[in-house]
C-alpha cells in the first residue's frame, strides 16, 4: 500500500516536469485541427500531463472537477493514463444538431470516451472525459 502512495507521489511529480518540455498549443492553433486530430491531442495531453494544455482545451468547470480529482486521487488519473495509452481513435461518432446548440462529438480512445463540443466560432471544447 506504501508502494501505492509513493508511486502516485512520483508520477504527480513527473507528471508535473514531464509538461515542462511539451509545446503548447494556443487556441487558433487548436482550432484549426479537425475533431479526430483535437480528439487525438486531447489525450495526448492527458497521458503527458501537459496541465497548461488541458486548461485551454477543457470546459472551465469540467477541468476544475478534473484538477480536483486528480489532486487527491491519483489512481483516478493513473487508471485513466493507463488506459488512453496510445491514443488511438476507436470509435467517432458525429451527434445530430439541435438549432441553438453547439455540435456535439462522441470520441473513444481505448474505451475512454471523450465528449466535444464545437462553438460556432470553430472552437473546440472537451465537456467530458470518462
Amino acid at each position: 500500500m506504501k508502494l501505492l502512495k509513493v508511486t502516485g507521489l512520483v508520477s504527480f511529480g513527473l507528471l508535473s516536469l514531464s509538461a515542462c518540455g511539451e509545446s503548447t498549443k494556443t487556441k487558433d492553433e487548436l482550432s484549426k485541427l479537425s475533431i479526430d486530430e483535437y480528439a487525438v491531442n486531447v489525450c495526448q495531453a492527458f497521458v503527458d500531463g501537459n496541465i497548461d494544455q488541458l486548461r485551454l482545451m477543457y470546459d472551465a468547470k469540467l477541468f476544475e472537477r478534473v484538477e480536483k480529482k486528480i489532486t487527491p486521487d491519483l489512481k483516478w488519473y493513473v487508471k485513466r493514463q493507463e488506459k488512453l495509452g496510445e491514443c488511438v481513435i476507436t470509435k467517432s461518432k458525429k451527434y445530430s444538431r439541435l438549432e441553438g446548440h453547439p455540435q456535439k462529438y462522441g470520441i473513444e480512445i481505448n474505451g475512454v470516451k471523450i465528449l466535444i463540443q464545437e462553438a460556432d466560432n470553430g472552437h473546440f471544447t472537451v465537456t467530458k472525459l470518462g
